[in-house]
């Protein structure tokens, strides 16, 4: 499903004599045309942009011509969203999918002919949910920031590392991803304020925060697993283009405040689906400690303490006991470690690695 006109390229997904049940529907999503958020044909994309094009702008009727010469069973549907933002344009082209299994490309971003092919034998051949390949970055705006943030994300390859990095960031792009629509189908919920009569959706146009990171926590929510390609893997990287009008950085649902909002409502969702009064210990330093108890406390969680550490010193004796040395008073209490960079956790994993309890203990960033 093809929404408006969208820079792409078609995959052979098989011979013209497999069966529907065989066959990957590729969800391509472009930007909405505007001054801030361009299509990137020669003539649309940004002066700064010009010069790291490789292929011209491809239409949707020029997609089409290239999907009917070829060997695949393709079908391509042209749909409008009327503008309605990223999360109605991606129920949209999910709503018209009739394949068991789904992909999304990003209408500015790249990958080889061979990456879904290779990513469908891998999730066939597993019982997993859904898997994603890593990412490289392109394009001419590729901070370190960024860098440090996919390198991070590379790291994941297991259902347990992703599922674990969760409230640090987003474990994955979702445009990574090739998801089994039932699965994505169960994630479906209501957009709040909605009415009963409404229907759940699968993506959600919010603006207290990113689309993707409501579906992928609502995801994680639900018990789905999931796996990543290593980077080595053949043919299967996906290339993220880098520009000064990528979503990330202006829309304002993406702030730090909309990105700790967003983990802070998911992380009590979970607290309170799995204990009568959710009540967790918060390890941080400086201001982040505070932030984060606000907005812990904002969703309703009790804050049982407090404790600033910052994990250059020494670690507090309570993280250097035995698991059974933690206490009665301690069990059914969560603990939540707040650290926003890589090597920081790295150090306090090392410290709680033998008391460590995958159904207490979080971080977050």
């Amino acid at each position: 499903a093809a929404l408006g006109p969208a820079r792409a390229s078609v995959e052979r997904t098989g011979p013209s004599g497999e069966g529907g049940e065989a066959l990957n529907l590729a969800v391509v999503v472009p930007r909405r045309p505007t001054a801030a958020t361009p299509n990137f044909g020669a003539e649309a994309a940004p002066a700064s942009d010009r010069a790291a094009l490789v292929e011209p702008h491809a239409s949707a009727a020029e997609v089409a011509v290239e999907v009917l010469a070829s060997e695949s069973k393709c079908v391509l549907r042209v749909l409008s969203n009327r503008g309605h933002g990223q999360g109605a344009a991606l129920q949209t082209a999910l709503d018209a999918s009739r394949a068991p299994l789904i992909a999304h490309i990003e209408a500015d971003d790249d990958y080889g002919p061979l990456r879904i092919m290779r990513m469908r034998e891998a999730l066939l051949g597993s019982m997993a949910d859904a898997v994603f390949s890593a990412v490289e970055l392109t394009g001419t705006n590729v901070t370190a920031g960024m860098t440090s943030y996919v390198q991070w994300q590379n790291t994941l390859l297991t259902a347990e590392e992703l599922a674990g990095g969760r409230f640090v960031e987003l474990p994955s792009l979702h445009q990574t991803g090739l998801y089994r629509r039932a699965s994505l189908d169960a994630c479906a919920a209501r957009v709040p304020g909605a009415a009963e009569a409404e229907r759940a959706l699968v993506y959600r146009e919010l603006s207290e925060w990113p689309v993707d990171y409501d579906f992928a926590l609502r995801w994680f929510a639900c018990g789905h697993t999931a796996f990543k390609l290593p980077r080595g893997t053949g043919e299967c990287l996906y290339s993220w283009r880098q520009h000064g009008s990528n979503g990330t950085r202006w829309q304002g649902r993406c702030s730090l405040d909309a990105l700790r909002a967003c983990k802070a409502h998911y992380f009590a969702k979970q607290l309170r689906e799995s204990a009568e009064s959710p009540r967790v210990q918060l390890w941080s330093s400086g201001r982040t400690l505070e932030l984060w108890a606000d907005a812990l406390a904002a969703e309703g969680v009790q804050v049982a303490e407090k404790v600033e550490w910052n994990p250059k010193r020494p670690a507090p004796k309570e993280l250097q006991c035995e698991p059974a040395a933690r206490g009665a008073c301690e069990r059914g209490i969560s603990r939540l470690f707040v650290y926003g960079m890589a090597p920081v956790r790295a150090r306090v994993s090392k410290v709680v690695v033998k008391q460590w309890d995958s159904a207490l203990d979080f971080f977050a960033a």
